[in-house]
């Protein structure tokens, strides 16, 4: 079978029909923008928790009587709230500490992104200039 110059299976790096898609060589990051984000990312863990930290105490309930049932089910629910590992405010809490983790993985790669521009830049022999 013949084929028109250009294309084939080896022409594409092997990708065949996936070749439009881009590759890492194509990718265009901007460190100011990478940083931008985290820092959007960071204030909304900000917001998140100062909420939480506003509005756990009035998500506890006291017992509206004394009986066995009312008890126990407050129990339930403060527990489910804000009682254990398991509870919605730790989990409210472990999200926050992702999203500071995502905010500064982003810092860094901000950072290594200007940094290999710059070994880039300075590997022909000139520099971006001061930053």
């Amino acid at each position: 079978m013949a084929s028109d110059a250009g294309t084939g299976p080896n022409s594409d790096g092997g990708l065949g029909e996936f070749a439009w898609l881009p590759g890492a060589k194509d990718i265009d990051v901007a460190p100011e923008k990478v940083a931008e984000a985290a820092g959007i990312i960071d204030a909304q863990a900000a917001a998140l928790e100062e909420k939480l930290s506003e509005h756990l105490e009035s998500l506890e309930i006291t017992p509206p009587s004394e009986d066995t049932v009312s008890q126990h089910a407050v129990r339930a629910w403060n527990e489910v709230v804000a009682g254990d590992e398991n509870s919605y405010a730790a989990r409210v809490r472990a999200y926050v500490t992702g999203l500071r983790g995502l905010a500064e993985q982003l810092r860094k790669a901000g950072e290594d992104y200007t940094r290999s521009d710059q070994e880039k830049a300075d590997s022909f022999g000139g520099g971006r200039g001061p930053s």
